[in-house]
């Protein structure tokens, strides 16, 4: 007996060595997306556990702030770092930038005045908060059809600024959508996988990750690409099966607020406040999350379809409420 579980544990691990030997050595990577930097203690042992090295850090928006009437592109929600950076970890300064502020700037003249912009804040930054040497920058960008020059523009004169000035790499966010369209005038790019249905679809199963919705899109592409995988949750609400936010709220068990009325939907029974929104009764909220029997899946796509050598694994995102929900295999995994 003793020799057959010998032997048998054995073959497990040759399984595992076999397993691990076809896996191509990623980096890894996670995305931090939040207005204030500040891990705790669950966070900081998932970056040493896991053995992450690098964090792409939300900065700051760049956006049509409508509160103050203002009719150009203006930088917003900036990021406070009240811990420092754990020791080990390079930083990427990512910068999201919406359609709209887009869509405003004018061609050439101000693309590169707005570049410029933008480098110099985001390494002014960096500067100020310590957050050591910076070998590459990310724009955030879902651009359209409309704004695709004006946001190509942009990247040119920010890459171009970036490599004479200060050697550093710019790298752009790819949406599966554009993986047939031209490419921007970046380093490389950083596919992302998720928000691959339709989020306002009040007949949507999930809009977060479905993986035949990715399998549909795959094809070769021109830029050398980096791959983010989600991690998250949220809640879609609808008033009359119309779309109207997105909760971050991840709980709908109290009884006098929410019925359960199908799976992973809830309705409200009694009005109140989350988040700033005022929910009414009668509303209704879908609860999505990136199941990992999902998200393996598109991470086993990823690696039939592209080379993953010297490529980087990125989850979104760093926050304990989310990464609870997932074993320390299952991320091992997702590596």
């Amino acid at each position: 007996m003793k020799k057959i579980a010998l032997i048998f544990v054995c073959l497990l691990l040759l399984y595992y060595c076999l397993h691990k030997a076809d896996k191509a050595d990623v980096q890894r990577s996670m995305y931090y997306w939040k207005t204030t930097f500040n891990l705790n203690n669950y966070e900081q042992n998932f970056l040493k556990e896991h053995n992450i090295d690098k964090l792409y850090i939300r900065m700051f928006d760049v956006a049509i702030d409508e509160t103050y009437n203002y009719e150009y592109p203006i930088p917003i929600a900036t990021i406070q770092f009240q811990s420092p950076i754990p020791k080990g970890i390079e930083i990427v300064p990512t910068v999201f930038i919406t359609t709209e502020a887009i869509a405003k700037l004018n061609y050439y003249n101000d693309t590169e005045t707005y570049a410029k912009k933008i480098v110099d804040r985001i390494l002014a930054m960096v500067e100020y908060n310590e957050l050591g040497e910076i070998h590459e920058i990310q724009f955030d960008c879902d651009w359209t059809n409309s704004t695709e020059e004006k946001f190509f523009s942009l990247c040119k004169h920010a890459k171009t600024y970036l490599h004479d000035t200060f050697n550093i790499q710019l790298s752009a966010t790819i949406r599966l959508h554009q993986l047939s369209k031209k490419t921007p005038p970046v380093d490389k790019g950083i596919l992302m996988l998720y928000n691959t249905g339709g989020v306002r679809a009040y007949n949507e199963e999930n809009s977060i990750l479905q993986h035949q919705d990715v399998a549909n899109y795959i094809h070769e592409y021109k830029l050398p690409l980096d791959f983010a995988l989600p991690t998250f949750n949220w809640g879609v609400c609808f008033k009359n099966k119309e779309f109207q936010y997105l909760l971050h709220k991840s709980e709908y068990s109290d009884t006098s607020k929410y019925r359960n009325t199908r799976e992973n939907w809830y309705e409200v029974i009694s009005a109140h406040s989350i988040e700033k929104h005022d929910l009414t009764k009668g509303d209704e909220i879908r609860f999505e999350q990136s199941d990992f029997s999902e998200i393996i899946k598109v991470r086993q796509l990823i690696e039939k379809s592209f080379s993953l050598e010297n490529s980087t694994i990125i989850l979104y995102h760093l926050d304990s409420a989310n990464l609870s929900n997932y074993t320390y295999e299952e991320i091992e995994q997702l590596y």
